[in-house]
């Protein structure tokens, strides 16, 4: 060894250090350990709520889960969006949307092939309406690159519509009209 390379200042680890990168990964792992225990504790949770206020399966996966499930990224734009960043509230919000349905949705899907448990992705009408609706209201919101309260309150209005639709969706999810369970 020369005398050059044994007093060679320290190097700092980079991702393609052996240790750092068994580190990353394991922490990746606790992490997705974790969150399949929160999600079986949130299921087990749910499933008596959804019996004492008589929600359906479809109403508690569209909009209680994902309501709970995007908690942080939901304070993250809002807290943004207090402080002035709006750019960066509508990226938060816009970019969780665009990872849920280009990545979680298909992930999901290969994954339950492989478990023996297919998931279909053969929607129910409303569920394409609600898709389509969201789409654009959020395109015709975020298009001119600037925003106000009516734009947001139109946003929320949307939310609230949809919520009520999915709400009255018969449990069987048939076409029959909607209205009130009994």
């Amino acid at each position: 060894m020369s005398a050059a390379s044994s007093t060679a200042s320290p190097r700092t680890a980079t991702c393609f250090d052996r240790p750092v990168a068994v580190m990353a990964t394991k922490r990746q792992y606790r992490r997705a350990w974790r969150s399949t225990i929160q999600a079986e504790v949130l299921v087990g949770a749910i499933e008596p709520a959804l019996a004492r206020f008589g929600f359906t399966e479809l109403f508690a996966g569209v909009i209680v889960v994902a309501l709970i499930g995007n908690a942080a990224e939901h304070y993250s734009a809002v807290a943004a969006a207090h402080r002035d960043h709006m750019t960066l509230a509508v990226e938060i919000a816009v970019g969780s949307s665009a990872q849920i349905a280009l990545l979680v949705g298909p992930v999901l899907v290969l994954y339950s092939w492989i478990i023996g448990h297919p998931m279909s992705l053969v929607l129910h009408p409303l569920e394409i309406a609600a898709v389509t609706v969201s789409v654009l209201a959020t395109s015709m919101v975020v298009v001119d690159g600037e925003s106000n309260w009516v734009e947001g309150l139109q946003l929320l209005a949307v939310y609230l519509i949809l919520a009520l639709a999915f709400y009255l969706m018969p449990a069987d999810g048939s076409r029959q009209a909607f209205g009130p369970r009994g």
